[in-house]
């Protein structure tokens, strides 16, 4: 579980899914917490 102020609680559950490699808001996010980027577009994944 990731604490983020990119999260609005106002907003549905206040809760989200990051995949870092998705899309720029993941991350951006990913980026602030240190979470590994795992290509999975690759023959050896």
């Amino acid at each position: 579980v990731i604490a983020d102020a990119y999260v609005d609680p106002e907003f549905g559950t206040g809760c989200v899914k990051i995949t870092p490699a998705h899309d720029f808001n993941d991350y951006q996010i990913g980026l602030r917490h240190g979470l590994e980027v795992i290509g999975v577009l690759t023959p050896e994944a």
